[in-house]
């Protein structure tokens, strides 16, 4: 079950790949990593987004 969140995008890991979440935010991985504005959901496979603003730079910006 995917948790639920009131300030917070949930994108599924095939619209937004981690690849391209380092190129904009920098170092990390999936299994630990923790960002202003965008987390890893741990046994999910998806991202919380945190705002829109990141969500579209990371949607918009060309993987690895």
């Amino acid at each position: 079950m995917v948790p639920l969140y009131t300030n917070g995008i949930l994108l599924p890991s095939d619209e937004i790949s981690w690849d391209q979440i380092n190129l904009i935010y920098g170092l990390g991985n999936q299994e630990n990593s923790c960002y202003t504005n965008i987390q890893w959901v741990h046994g999910t496979g998806s991202l919380l987004v945190l705002d829109e603003q990141a969500r579209q730079l990371a949607i918009q910006r060309p993987a690895c």
